[in-house]
């Protein structure tokens, strides 16, 4: 009788249980995830020019008679080509059957990866895909590998990037792309996102408070894209598009001319105890201004900290950059909100227009 009560009470234990609302959010993530997940995809950029590394041990030396000889002159034409790859040696088991029983032998194991270090969205028809990370032009000698969403392994070339905004703009050549869907305004505090890594490992839903960690793609429910995560840093996607058209347009960034040297204010700098009214709003403190600059003839003064920029708040220098590229080609007045000295105020500013 006891062991027929355990039996019953196990099998209890084991029926499904019905919750309603954990299902329809695993079904709408769900749904999130595959509307834009094929617009995302990783990347390999170079960070040094190749060769410029450092002497280390030929990995490569250990596949010789362990592969074709051709696919073995690929890898090292892709490595001169600047493709990173990450040599993983582990152990290989193998089980054998004998007439006493199985027995089991290890042997070393190499295994090559490409090292994808930076996520992208594809933005057009056209193949162009934003990278929220710099990389030189000159430093790309060949072709950039991209993993798609479906694991495929595609090509991509680099058609332009900018430094101040840390911005790369690739290419990808192959049919079927999905663009995905840009969003105009930032994500607000407390709004669930999803929070999609380098790591696809590391995708989440999480609730939004100004910034992420680590690098990825920050998605709204609708499945737009809100902006680029970047170390606790956040550029919104619309402020990338200014600078990805101009880039995909002519090769490069114009920006009116301000003549500001300018540091962001971070978190914990104790401009922030010291400024009450400045809390935790995002700032840049000006450090330098250019003589007979628009910030001088504006009468900007170093110390001052900017806050917004056309009613557009600047949270860190890539932002503020983003901000300026989208003002190309202007000239004439641009509205600054700043501090100074616990006050704050609107100065307006003549911009020049950037020398060709």
């Amino acid at each position: 009788m006891l062991f027929a009560l355990c039996i019953c009470t196990i099998a209890r234990a084991q029926q499904p249980v019905s919750l309603p609302l954990l299902e329809e959010l695993n079904r709408q993530t769900q749904a999130l995830y595959t509307t834009i997940a094929p617009s995302v995809v990783r990347v390999r950029l170079p960070t040094t020019r190749p060769g410029d590394e450092p002497p280390a041990t030929d990995w490569m030396a250990l596949l010789d008679n362990k592969m074709p000889a051709e696919a073995l002159a690929k890898l090292r034409q892709d490595r001169a080509a600047g493709l990173a790859y990450v040599a993983q040696v582990g152990e290989r088991q193998a089980i054998h059957g004998t007439a006493n029983g199985a027995t089991t032998t290890t042997r070393p194991a190499l295994k090559v990866t490409l090292n994808f270090n930076a996520i992208g969205v594809i933005v057009d028809d056209h193949g162009h895909v934003i990278v929220p990370m710099y990389t030189d032009p000159a430093n790309v000698s060949g072709v950039v590998p991209v993993i798609m969403y479906d694991g495929s392994l595609a090509k991509g070339r680099v058609v332009a990037s900018d430094q101040l905004t840390k911005l790369t703009i690739l290419e990808i050549q192959r049919d079927g792309l999905h663009p995905a869907a840009l969003s105009l305004t930032k994500p607000a505090d407390g709004s669930v996102v999803l929070a999609m890594s380098v790591d696809p490992s590391a995708t989440r839903l999480c609730i939004w408070s100004r910034w992420a960690s680590g690098w990825g793609v920050i998605i709204r429910v609708d499945g737009s894209v809100a902006g680029f995560s970047r170390q606790g840093e956040f550029l919104p996607a619309v402020a990338c598009l200014p600078v990805e058209q101009q880039l995909v347009a002519t090769g490069r960034v114009q920006r009116p001319v301000l003549g500001v040297g300018i540091t962001k204010v971070e978190s914990d700098d104790p401009l922030r105890i010291a400024n009450k009214d400045l809390g935790q709003t995002p700032a840049l403190e000006i450090g330098s201004i250019v003589p007979n600059s628009p910030a001088e003839r504006a009468g900007l003064r170093v110390g001052d900290m900017i806050l917004a920029l056309d009613g557009q708040g600047v949270g860190d220098t890539g932002n503020f950059a983003a901000a300026i590229a989208a003002l190309a080609g202007k000239s004439g007045p641009a509205e600054l909100q700043i501090l100074r000295q616990g006050q704050k105020i609107l100065v307006t500013v003549d911009l020049q227009p950037a020398a060709n």
